[in-house]
Parts: C-alpha cells; sequence; structure tokens
C-alpha cells in the first residue's frame, strides 16, 4: 500500500430512472465519474461544460460531459444526487488498507471499512469537496497510531499515513531459518514427528525383537482379582503415567456451577 492518504469507500450507484444498482469503488476527492460506468448504467446525459486545466504550464481547454448520478449507502438508508464531470479513466486502481494493528483497533471502536480487500477495479468516482461537505457527518476517531477515520453519509474513510513495517527483521530471520533447515536431516524431523520415541527395529533385528517381546510376555503375564489374564506392555516401561486431570476438571465443574445458580438467582 502507498505510505499516503487513503480516502476510499465502497458505495452504491443506482440509474433513478430503471433502478438498477451496482457497487463502485469510489474516491473523495472531486465529482467525476468514469466513461464506461455510464455506458453501463446509462446515466443521464445532459448539456456539455468547458472546463479548462492547466497542462505542462500551457492553458488548455478541454471539453467534458455533465452527468447526473444517484448515489447510495450499501444499507441503503441514504442517498444524494449531485452533477459529475465524464472522464474516461480517473485513475488507476489504489490499494486498500494494509494488514495492521490498526484494523482491530477501528473495529473496537465500532469503525468498519469497506475497502480493506484487494479489488482489481479502478476508480470510478471521484467525490469533491463541493460535494464532500454535505456528506460528513461529524463524527471522527483518532487512533494512537496517527490515522483518523472520518465518517461519511457513504461510511467510514481512513486518512494518515500508514507507519513502515520493518523489514530488515524479518528478512534475518528468515535467513536463520534457512541456514538451520539446510543443516537439518530428513530422518530428524522424521524423530521430532513421533516426540522422542523411537523405533527399535532402529537398532535391533525383527527376530531380535520377537524374542524379547516374548520373554517379556512370560515374565509379566498373570491372573487379577477378576481372573483375566494381565500383561503389562513392553513400550510402556519407561514413560510416565499419564495425568487424570482430576483438580483441574473439578474448579471448572465449581466455576459453570457457580455461574448456573447466579443466573438461576437473577
Amino acid at each position: 500500500m502507498a505510505k499516503t492518504d487513503d480516502q476510499k469507500v465502497i458505495i452504491l450507484i443506482s440509474d433513478e430512472y430503471k433502478g438498477d444498482p451496482d457497487f463502485v469503488k469510489g474516491i473523495l476527492e472531486k465529482a467525476v465519474t468514469d466513461r464506461k460506468l455510464q455506458e453501463e448504467k446509462e446515466l443521464e446525459k445532459m448539456n456539455k461544460k468547458q472546463e479548462q486545466e492547466f497542462e505542462l504550464e500551457k492553458l488548455k481547454q478541454q471539453e467534458f460531459e455533465l452527468k447526473r448520478i444517484k448515489l447510495k449507502q450499501l444499507n441503503v438508508n441514504f442517498t444524494c444526487n449531485f452533477e459529475v464531470l465524464d472522464q474516461a479513466v480517473i485513475c488507476e486502481n489504489v490499494l486498500p488498507v494494509s494488514e495492521g494493528p490498526w484494523l482491530d483497533k477501528l473495529k473496537d471502536l465500532g469503525v468498519i471499512l469497506t475497502d480493506t480487500h484487494i479489488c482489481s477495479k479502478p476508480m470510478q468516482v471521484l467525490i469533491g469537496g463541493d460535494i464532500m461537505g454535505r456528506l460528513l457527518t461529524g463524527k471522527r476517531k483518532l487512533l494512537s497510531s496517527g490515522l483518523v477515520a472520518v465518517e461519511t453519509h457513504l461510511g467510514w474513510i481512513l486518512m494518515g499515513k500508514v507507519l513502515q513495517v520493518n523489514t530488515e527483521r524479518v528478512n534475518l530471520a528468515m535467513t536463520v531459518a534457512s541456514l538451520f533447515v539446510k543443516e537439518a536431516e530428513i530422518s530428524d524431523f522424521w524423530r521430532l514427528d513421533v516426540i522422542g520415541i523411537k523405533d527399535p527395529m532402529e537398532k535391533i533385528s525383527k527376530h531380535e525383537t520377537d524374542l524379547k517381546t516374548k520373554e517379556h510376555f512370560k515374565g509379566t503375564v498373570k491372573f487379577n482379582q477378576d481372573n483375566r489374564y494381565e500383561v503389562c506392555l513392553p513400550w510402556t516401561d519407561d514413560s510416565s503415567p499419564l495425568p487424570d486431570n482430576f483438580n483441574l476438571a473439578k474448579k471448572r465443574l465449581e466455576v459453570i456451577t457457580e455461574k448456573f445458580l447466579s443466573q438461576l438467582e437473577i
């Protein structure tokens, strides 16, 4: 994302004569709309207007076509009509708000941004200061990072500079991790996957394993109090007993019971 002001907002544009709505991507700067959008939605054509623009230190006269459009909020609670100037291209796609702690902070403040995902569409509507003043609600949220969220009738916009991410430490960590991976062997990862439990077949042959298992069975088999055969498993001799977590389960039960009783009293 370009580390500059971000004043984009997703809005709903509708042909007031045919009632055919569509989502568009807008930027609050100057009242302009692109020609492609006008052709698709068959916006009302009005008289042409001449406007002068200063380009390359020369006064150049350029002709624009004046249109009237209707914008709606995503929840269709607000609608506004105003005139815009026809222009083939306003600007190319602008990247959305980059990921960062400011998104969680805005969510906690109840601020919902509509342009937080990558969208390949170019800007289709440009709203200028002559219209912008009527769209502001007066609400704003100031973040500790310096970003400012401003509410309009069309949605929230985010303004300010996004903090630079220090990529040197990230690259260094990736390099160190890569070195460790290159020094390790594939068999080491297999041993890690079994959490230290090694296959005895790596050390002794299958025949020796069968003999030891048979001897272990003869030496440990016995009758228990229920007159059933009981034998110790050969691979559990050196293993620690599994915890029953009785105290933890009891404490959780007491907390849940206390909450349930308090709700019944209310």
